[in-house]
């Protein structure tokens, strides 16, 4: 499929499961969305959207459950992509303790500018942490505008918890 998920026969489009994409439930209704856009743009002589798959989040529904946005430590190094992170595995934070959590981790990549490049984190609201990552990739934000955003979450929240894990990639 192109990236108006359309097939080599060009009133055919593929979507979901009958297309080599991620396998997720929500981007199998993305795409469908991007599909139906770009019918629709065609039959009015408009350009058609394409895809982005650059921000999409997976979650393992596990306890804690882990979630995960962007490019992986790994694939960085492969790529030859210069990155900065940030990690802990050993989070000693009050919102964590205040209910006896003893595992989460996370770690926090990004570019010189600040910018996310991957997001991974293990903990039992990585879901919604998750998301804070995926949409500042989408808004294009920096480390500061993530930090910022998040430095007045209600407390004690684990979207609170998001500044202390950019502490150390804030100028």
């Amino acid at each position: 499929v192109d990236q108006q998920m359309k097939t080599s026969n060009a009133k055919v489009y593929a979507v979901g499961d009958c297309a080599a994409t991620v396998q997720l439930a929500r981007v199998a209704d993305y795409e469908a969305h991007i599909a139906a856009a770009a019918i629709i743009a065609q039959d009015h002589n408009k350009a058609p959207p394409s895809v982005d798959y650059r921000a999409v989040p997976a979650l393992l529904f596990t306890y804690p459950q882990l979630g995960t946005v962007g490019k992986t430590e790994d694939v960085l190094i492969r790529e030859g992509v210069k990155y900065w992170k940030s990690f802990d595995r050993q989070i000693s934070w009050p919102t964590y303790k205040r209910i006896g959590m003893k595992y989460a981790a996370y770690k926090i990549l990004t570019d010189d500018q600040g910018k996310i490049l991957g997001a991974h984190i293990l903990s039992d609201n990585a879901a919604g942490m998750i998301n804070t990552f995926k949409q500042a990739m989408l808004d294009d934000k920096s480390v500061e505008d993530i930090y910022q955003d998040n430095v007045m979450s209600p407390y004690p929240s684990r979207e609170s918890d998001v500044i202390y894990m950019l502490d150390s990639l804030r100028d």
